[in-house]
């Protein structure tokens, strides 16, 4: 009876707590206070909110969508991301603030904005709560962590999508489309008077009209509005001072990803060492700006994004590799504080120390812009093999359109042979990622068989579909180790048996003594490499398998 009765006290308390959030201060919700929260602001606001259960994640439970619609036809659409890192609550804070506030807004409907709100989308880690993972944050008290179920940053997970969670979100993005993107965070560097800093999508990588658009009228204008926030602090060396960079946010992330699908991304980073309350009311603040201009730029987006898809305009080269450009310096007025180095009580080290009673304020060097690296040749199509099914369930998570080949039939396709990559000696997220990827290609003629795939480029997701395909794009599906079976040989031979059979080879076939003699010289140190000698004819001859090395997804050139 006495247990029964501190449940049900227990209870009340919660819904309590879920109906009037004290949120505005040192403490953040639990997973069933928040889910508690947006059902009761449905129910009070039937016509505004609109909840949703969608997908699925690592822990068995879907995603918690909050609608708040537009009353307008053809609506701007904004999608808001919160907990990627549950551990950077703020967003999860501030939304439910925000959600609140335009579910009671008559005006709202009038703006012609859609706004769906993922109300935590890490919740393994939100289920995961603590007080002490966050070693360098300022509150609030208790928290998620940052891994998932499967211990996976999620916010590097949108391409390889290990996790149920990264599969659902690309069906969520498929399905609503943003033309907006926030992903909220919370930052974890140097120490500086801000309270908010902004990446938004590297306007070299976004590029075309929509790049214009960000970097042209609505940056400008959210800082003209927060003249306190900066960019994110992505220094070059160890302090702001020595200058920063717009951070160069690859497809595994999710604003990467985002711009991959023609759509603008911000994240927005409060500081770490700041109030959580700060921090919250940062937050709503920006959601609050960016909501307040967007009604105006409705169309010029809409159109941007309309004369930059593939669908309508599909280029003849694509960059799939980019760097930060320290070539191109610019200037950026930051305040900071004095950082010097001295003496660790801990060991013999210096340590870093910034000194909150010595502000400053100057210009720092900045550097907004990445140059590509490598660049390919924009095919017409890609043909992807039946047997590669992880890659093709992930292809239809995103949404790539697609042409499944019904019957067998011959074709020139252009084709990789992977020539040298590297890969990394400690695994990154679950994977033994690869880079430097260098390839040669060949066309030949194909056989189409049925159940292939044939991926047409001139198509919305065209430039997704080729950062996915392409083996020397950052994040493709090769480099994240999809493809790993070609890279191992199946076939050998006996060197004692192989030796008769490659003297005939070379005496029966002049071009390939020709090569061999070129590549081991008679008389030199190489001739004394029996094994090497041997592998070099075996690989050259039609002995050898023509699947090691070569990529499978073939190309259809114009």
């Amino acid at each position: 009876m006495k247990w029964r009765l501190i449940i049900i006290l227990l209870t009340c308390l919660n819904q309590v707590n879920a109906q009037n959030p004290t949120w505005n201060s040192n403490q953040s919700p639990d997973y069933a206070q928040l889910q508690r929260f947006y059902q009761d602001l449905a129910r009070k606001f039937p016509h505004s909110v609109k909840l949703e259960s969608f997908g699925e994640t690592d822990a068995g439970l879907p995603l918690t969508l909050i609608h708040l619609r537009s009353g307008k036809p053809n609506p701007l659409r904004m999608l808001v991301l919160n907990g990627i890192h549950p551990g950077e609550p703020e967003g999860i804070d501030a939304c439910t603030h925000w959600a609140k506030q335009l579910a009671k807004d008559r005006q709202f409907p009038a703006l012609g904005i859609d706004v769906c709100i993922v109300a935590v989308y890490n919740v393994e880690g939100m289920l995961n709560r603590n007080s002490f993972s966050r070693a360098n944050q300022n509150g609030p008290e208790a928290y998620g962590f940052r891994g998932n179920g499967q211990n996976l940053d999620l916010n590097r997970d949108m391409i390889k999508a290990d996790s149920r969670n990264a599969r659902t979100l690309a069906r969520l993005f498929h399905r609503f489309n943003p033309d907006i993107f926030i992903d909220t965070h919370t930052s974890n560097g140097a120490d500086y008077p801000a309270v908010m800093t902004l990446i938004a999508t590297q306007r070299d990588k976004l590029g075309g009209e929509l790049a214009k658009i960000l970097h042209d009228q609505l940056v400008p204008e959210l800082y003209r509005q927060f003249p306190e926030m900066v960019p994110y602090v992505n220094s070059v060396k160890e302090v702001p001072d020595s200058g920063i960079t717009a951070f160069l946010e690859t497809p595994r992330f999710t604003t990467g990803y985002a711009a991959l699908r023609g759509t603008i991304g911000f994240v927005t980073e409060t500081h770490m060492l700041k109030p959580y309350p700060q921090r919250v009311k940062a937050q709503h603040a920006f959601l609050d700006a960016l909501l307040k201009m967007l009604p105006s730029k409705k169309v010029a987006i809409q159109q941007a994004r309309k004369a930059d898809s593939w669908a309508n305009n599909r280029p003849a080269q694509e960059v799939l590799v980019w760097k930060e450009d320290l070539q191109r310096k610019d200037s950026l007025q930051f305040n900071g504080y004095e950082a010097i180095y001295e003496l660790s009580q801990i060991g013999e080290y210096r340590r870093l120390k910034y000194h909150r009673d010595k502000p400053w304020k100057r210009f720092i060097p900045w550097y907004p812009h990445a140059i590509g690296t490598v660049s390919a040749k924009v095919p017409q199509a890609y043909v992807v093999p039946r047997a590669w099914e992880k890659v093709r369930t992930r292809l239809i998570d995103h949404g790539i359109s697609y042409r499944e080949v019904k019957k067998d039939s011959l074709t020139k396709l252009n084709f990789y042979r992977i020539q040298d990559y590297q890969t990394g000696t400690r695994p990154y997220e679950g994977h033994y990622l690869h880079r430097d990827v260098k390839v040669s290609d060949t066309t030949i003629t194909y056989q189409l068989q049925p159940g292939d795939w044939i991926i047409p480029v001139q198509q919305p997701l065209g430039r997704l579909a080729m950062h996915l395909l392409e083996p020397q794009a950052t994040d493709s599906y090769f480099n994240w180790n999809f493809f790993d079976g070609i890279l191992q040989q199946k076939e050998y031979f006996s060197d004692y048996v192989f030796e008769d059979r490659a003297l005939e080879l070379l005496n029966t076939d002049a071009g390939l003594k020709k090569r061999f003699e070129d590549a081991f010289p008679p008389g030199s140190e190489k001739r004394k490499d029996g094994a090497a000698l041997l592998m070099w004819i075996y690989r050259n001859s039609p002995h050898y398998e023509s699947s090691h090395m070569r990529y499978p997804v073939g190309r259809l050139m114009d």
